[in-house]
C-alpha cells in the first residue's frame, strides 16, 4: 500500500476526491483536543498558521474550499476585533456552544467573525467568514484554536409575482433570512 504524504512543501496535498468536511464535534474531539495535549492525530490535514495574521485572499488554499488552521488563540479585548494591514476580523454576538454527541456536556466553543477590508468582496456578493472552535476549560493563555475560512455567498433574492409593491419588497428583504447577521459595534 502506498503511503500518502498529505503535506507537501505547506501545501495540502489529497486524494481527488477527497473533501475534508468534520462536524464541529469531530474538530474539537479529534483534532483540537489532540493538538493541545499533543496527541497523534487521525490524519496531518490541518496545518498551523496564523489564520488572523492575513486577508483571508491571502491565507494559504483554494479560495473556493473550506480552509482550516489551528492557531494560536488571540484575545480580543477592548475592542471585538483583529486589525491588520488593510482589514481586520470582527466577532459577531453569536458564539455556538459544541456539545459531546455521548455525554450532551459543553465541550467547545464557535466564535463567528466576519472580515472587514478594502480588498473584500463586494457585500451584495457575500463575506468572509471563520469559525474559531475553542476548547472549553482550557485557560492556557497561548493555547490552541481551529480556525475554518470560507466564503459565505448571499443567497439570491427570490423574485415572487406579488400584486402589491409593498408585499414585493418585503419578500425580497426576506429571502436574506439568516444569511445576514448582526455585526458586534463595540469598537
Amino acid at each position: 500500500m502506498q503511503n500518502l504524504n498529505l503535506i507537501s512543501n505547506g501545501v495540502i496535498r489529497v486524494p481527488v476526491g477527497y473533501r475534508f468536511y468534520p462536524t464541529d464535534e469531530e474538530l474539537i474531539v479529534h483534532y483540537l483536543k489532540k493538538k493541545v495535549n499533543s496527541l497523534p492525530f487521525p490524519a496531518s490535514i490541518i496545518p498551523e498558521f496564523d489564520a488572523f495574521s492575513l486577508s483571508p485572499t491571502n491565507l494559504p488554499g483554494n479560495l473556493n474550499e473550506r480552509r482550516y488552521f489551528f492557531s494560536k488563540r488571540r484575545e480580543i479585548k477592548k475592542k471585538c476585533r483583529v486589525m491588520f494591514g488593510s482589514g481586520y476580523w470582527k466577532r459577531t454576538k453569536k458564539n455556538v456552544q459544541i456539545l459531546d454527541s455521548k455525554s450532551n456536556q459543553v465541550i467547545g466553543i464557535k466564535k463567528k467573525l466576519v472580515f472587514y477590508g478594502e480588498n473584500s468582496s463586494s457585500p451584495s456578493k457575500g463575506y468572509w467568514v471563520m469559525q474559531e472552535y475553542n476548547l472549553v476549560g482550557n485557560k492556557i493563555e497561548d493555547d490552541w484554536v481551529v480556525c475554518l475560512v470560507f466564503f459565505k455567498k448571499k443567497a439570491k433574492p427570490t423574485r415572487n409575482r406579488v400584486s402589491s409593491s409593498c408585499s414585493s419588497a418585503i419578500t425580497e428583504a426576506s429571502s436574506y433570512g439568516s444569511d445576514h447577521e448582526e455585526v458586534n459595534s463595540c469598537t
